[in-house]
Formats: C-alpha cells, structure tokens, sequence
C-alpha cells in the first residue's frame, strides 16, 4: 500500500508527456476497462468519448513485457483510474486527478471543417496540445458553431482545459467547447449553445444526429466521427455561406425523402422548402423549426450517403389538426352563448354583462389561435400582431374568470333589497371596476411585453421573444420571459380563484348548518336560500375545474418536457382537446336549462301557456323578505 500511495502521488505530479512515457495502457486502443463480477476485464463493446494518447497499450495481457512495471492507465466508470496489477490482474485501483483537453475529433483524427467531420491525420496528433487524457466531440449540444483561430493570440485557455475565450467576445465553460486542429494545420474551436437567437444572426442547418453520429442500419444514431455534414452532395442546397450554425438532434420518428418522389430545397439563406400535398404548397422551415433534417446514412445494399429526413412529429400533428377545429367548434359555441344572452336582455344584469364579456374575451383567445392553426404566418409582421392579440385574448379570459368567481363570491350570504336605482348605480360603478381588471390588465400585460420585446433592457434569460419561432409568446431554452409574461400572471389569478372557491365552500357548509338549526317555519326559508346559494356553488365549482385544469396542465408541460414520454405526448394530445372545448363547457354550464329554454321558447312565442305559470312563480319569490333570491336567481339561472 505504502508503494501504491507513493506512485499515485509521484504520477499526479508529473506533466502529461513525462506519464505518456511512464505508463502504458491497461487495455489495446479500442478497448477500456469493465468490471464483471469480481474480475476486471477489457471491452471493446462501445464506443468511448474519453481516450488516452500513449502508444503501449494492452499491459493486462502483456505485462511480462515491462520490467519492473506494475500499473496501468486507463478509463473506467467515467474516470480515467491508474490501476496496479499483479499476475496480469489488477488488484488495485484509484482516480487520477489529471487535466482532460476537449478535443473535436478522435486521436489521429483532424477536424475537416468542410465536412464538419474528422479526416485521417496519421499518428502526429498524438501530442497534440501535449495532453494526455481527451475527451472527444460535443455529443450533447444542441447547436455547434465553428471559431477558425488564425494564432495564439485569437484565443485563451485555461491551464486546466475547463475555460476558452476567443478574441472576438466569446466565451465557453467546460463541456461547452473543443479544440483541434484542421487539415491544413490551423486550429478551430467549436462552439456549444442551446440559444436558438444565434441562427437569427448566422444561418443554420439541422443535423438529425448528435455531433460525431450518424445513422447506421436505419435511423439509428451512431459514432462514426467522419460523417459530419456535408452540404455538397446535392444541387437542392442553394446555400452559399461558408459559415454557419449546426443543430443536433431529432425526438420523433423520420422518413427518407427520395429526390426522385419528393420536392424540396434549401435556399441560400438555410431555409428549407419542403412541397406538402395536404396544404398544395411549399412550406418553409429553419433549423430551429425541426421540422426537417440532414445526415449521413448507411445502410447495407440501401443507402450510403447524404440526405434529408422530414421529422415526423406524429402527436403533435394530430393534436395540431383535431384541437384546431375543436377551438373551433368552441367559437361557435361561444357565440351561441352570447346571441341567447343578448336575446333574452340579460344583458341588462350584472352577471349578464359579466358573462358577455367572458364570453368575448375567450372568443377573442380561440379565434386567433384557431386562424393562426389554419393559415400559416410565420416569421412575418402579421405573426407578431398575432402573437400579440393572442396574448392578450388568453389573458383577457382568466382576468375576466376571475372577476365571474370574485362577483359569484361577494353576492354569497350577503341579503340583498329589491333591485331599484341605487343598486343599478352601484351595479354600473362595479361593472366598470370590473372592466377595469377585465380590459385594462390585459393591455397593461400586453403594452408591457410590446415595450421589452423592442427594446433591450431586459437581458436576454428574461427579454420576451414573441412571434420569432412561433406567432406567440416563445419558450426558448434557459429565457423565462413565458413563465413571467405568461405562466405568472396566470398562476396569480388561479390562486385568487382557489381562495374565492375555498371561501364558497366554508360559506356552504356554515349555511347548512344554520338549516340545520332552523325551526320548522323558518326552514324553508333557509332552504330556498341555499339552494340558490348552491346552483351559484355548482357554477363555481364548473369553472373551476374547467379553467384549473387548463392552468395545471401550463404548469406542468411549463416545466416538465411532455415529450420525452410517448404515454405523456397522448396524454398531452388528450388534454389539449380537453381544454379547447371550453366554448362547449360554457355553453352547457349557461345555456342547458330549463328556465333557459322555456324564456327562449316564450320570447320566440313558441310557448304562451308557459309565460303566465312562470309569472305566478316569480310573484310568489317575491314576497320572500330579507334574502332576495331573486336577485341571486338573476346570477344563478342562467
């Protein structure tokens, strides 16, 4: 042990080149350490993305080899270890704490930065920035771009290989950067980003596979390193520019796009036109869209070469074309409300007026969302415009919610005189308070996301991108401009109509019991006041599931990425027709009832014998002293 403690202190401070020299690798060049069961052995079932430049390799089958020599370098576990063998066993083992340089490309490989691949180099890599221990490419970024570097002057690294700056402003942590050298003996620095803005600057291009990956025997994303992206091999790319963006990766299912079926190009500024048969048109795309992607293929007696690839997105698609005319479905049905609302002068109430302007408000939200699913504007002046009514309807219609719970609330419990001038006044001054929450935090909202989008003043992890990448609020990667804007605002409102709800129920609860107290000639007083009492409930209750689902379901696909599971992509599917059918549920809660139908039939004189029976009733309500039902009946039987 005291030999093992003092070689590890003795390796840990000797520079790369002097250990290169020192110790061999325990396993041959493709192969690393694996344990299985007690035993180490040598696996050359996977590839590696770290690897160790020494030229002795394969101790553990070799050792008599090496006089006087009893440890042996190598990778496991995601550590390179040093390892003390004994009979070509290894007995011992421990972490070394050594620098790792990020390079691009695998050992005797150059960067080929017309590809954006690795070439042959021969074996003069090996000392190359005179390390030891590599770790190779950039298999989990998102968007690559490439930093020609013409002298040492252009750039600066760390000591410990964890930190790289380039002369031109850019900066990059550990595992966001990689250096090697070109064919032609420059070096170039890749880049890692997950901010899509870049390719607002610059053009990009989709890679369906990770960098260093192709697919390999179908649409399985493997190592290869020497297929990068090679846009020459068609006349359909149009695209001129010597530099640009790569972004990796694909989550759903693809197709082969056969020159010879298909019509399709990208023009000279990256974006891609693709012919669908379903709209009769060329549909445009950007990298940043994944709607398309390109990549080198193998497979035996196939194909063997470049290609585009359209990304099928099959739940998204189908959620696209059924919730589009569910919305639809719920517009139509939004208008009906308001139509039999106006028909039947409810409008002239409180409520009435509160509903009508639910009603708009929600009508306005699914009438843009419908219009923008159905006709495509994208990246244009009229997206944004868009995005912004879109924003503002969506807003609108839990402001104007919440006002429905606040007004249903406020009228619980409370007695109530005959509705005359005074009530009517002060019914007008609440309506305008109402709008005031209903109308005006809409466009507050809205003015201010307008005024941060077109100025600079919020940094880029809170500034609003809207109508950029879709004709609404974006949500990009590590921006929390939606959950401010967007998610916030109506998280506040919810908790507002929890409370509101919470309040309703111990208002239900204290009322019963007092019934429960009542004589038995006051009893059906308190019966008659609590069963008006609870159709208000019930209507609470509705729009609380109705609109606290939707909330939920913001929340969740807000923060937690739906499609990663194809259970919860359906579900997500499921749910988002589920709640583009509120113009429905608004219609059941408001429309479908009795009293409802009868006065529809009596104003349309459909029903005379009727009119007098509900006269006589209404008469009879009347009379009631003190709790007024009829002016709670004027919030409730709608």
């Amino acid at each position: 042990m005291i030999k093992w403690a003092i070689c590890l202190l003795w390796l840990n401070s000797l520079e790369a080149s002097t250990s290169r020299q020192r110790r061999p690798k325990c396993c041959d060049f493709d192969s690393y350490v694996r344990k299985n069961g007690t035993d180490f052995v040598c696996d050359n079932s996977e590839v590696k993305f770290m690897q160790i430049a020494i030229s002795s390799t394969n101790y553990l089958t070799n050792q008599n080899k090496y006089d006087e020599e009893d440890f042996c370098v190598d990778y496991y576990e995601d550590k390179f270890y040093l390892f003390e063998v004994s009979e070509n066993n290894i007995v011992n083992e421990e972490a070394i704490n050594e620098k790792i340089f990020p390079k691009c490309c695998p050992l005797n490989y150059r960067y080929n930065s017309n590809i954006h691949g690795c070439s042959p180099a021969g074996d003069d890599d090996e000392h190359f920035m005179n390390a030891t221990y590599f770790k190779i490419g950039l298999r989990k970024c998102k968007i690559i771009l490439d930093y020609p570097i013409r002298s040492a002057k252009d750039f600066f690294l760390s000591e410990e290989y964890t930190r790289l700056k380039l002369k031109s402003g850019e900066e990059f942590s550990s595992n966001d950067f990689c250096l090697d050298k070109a064919l032609d003996g420059q070096i170039v620095a890749r880049g890692c980003t997950e901010d899509i803005t870049v390719c607002d600057k610059i053009p990009c291009v989709h890679k369906c596979c990770a960098d260093g990956f192709s697919f390999i025997n179908g649409s399985n994303c493997l190592p290869t390193f020497v297929h990068g992206l090679n846009l020459s091999f068609t006349n359909r790319i149009h695209m001129t520019a010597e530099s640009f963006g790569i972004v990796h990766g694909i989550d759903y299912k693809i197709y082969y796009l056969n020159p010879k079926k298909n019509q399709f190009y990208m023009d000279p500024n990256a974006t891609f036109h693709f012919y669908l048969n379903r709209t009769g048109n060329f549909e445009e795309f950007r990298a940043t869209d994944r709607a398309y992607c390109v990549e080198h293929a193998f497979k035996p007696r196939a194909l063997n070469g470049y290609g585009f690839f359209f990304i099928l997105e099959k739940p998204f698609f189908l959620n696209f074309a059924v919730t589009r005319w569910v919305k639809f479905v719920s517009c139509l049905f939004l208008i009906l409300t308001m139509l039999v609302y106006i028909l039947l002068g409810e409008t002239r109430k409180l409520f009435g007026k509160t509903l009508i302007s639910y009603c708009m408000a929600t009508l306005l939200c699914f009438a843009f969302l419908t219009y923008l699913q159905f006709f495509k504007y994208k990246y244009t002046a009229v997206c944004k415009i868009l995005a912004f009514l879109s924003l503002f309807g969506a807003t609108a219609s839990f402001c104007w919610l919440n006002v429905m719970c606040y007004d249903i609330w406020v009228t619980f419990g409370a007695p109530k005189g005959f509705i005359g001038v005074h009530q009517r006044k002060r019914d007008r001054k609440k309506f305008l308070l109402y709008n005031l929450h209903g109308w005006g935090t809409p466009i507050f909202l809205v003015s201010l996301v307008f005024a941060f989008h077109y100025s600079e003043v919020l940094p880029k992890s809170f500034h609003p991108y809207i109508g950029l990448y879709s004709c609404y609020l974006d949500r990009l990667a590590g921006n929390y401009a939606h959950l401010i804007f967007s998610v916030l605002p109506t998280a506040v409102i919810e908790i507002v109509n929890f409370v509101l709800f919470i309040k309703t129920i111990t208002y239900c609860i204290r009322v019963k019991s007092e019934i429960n107290r009542m004589n038995d000639t006051c009893k059906a007083e308190g019966k008659i006041k609590l069963a008006a009492d609870k159709e208000n409930f019930i209507l609470l209750v509705k729009l609380s599931i109705v609109m606290g689902i939707l909330f939920l379901f913001e929340v969740v696909s807000a923060v937690v990425d739906l499609k990663k599971n194809k259970t919860l992509e359906y579900l997500e599917v499921v749910w988002d027709t589920f709640n583009s059918l509120q113009g429905v549920f608004i219609f059941i809660i408001f429309i479908c009832k009795r009293k409802i139908y009868r006065e529809i039939c009596t104003k349309l004189g459909f029903s005379k014998t009727r009119k007098m029976s509900l006269s006589s009733t209404a008469t009879s309500q009347m009379v009631i002293p003190l709790t007024s039902t009829k002016y709670m009946e004027d919030k409730t039987e709608m």
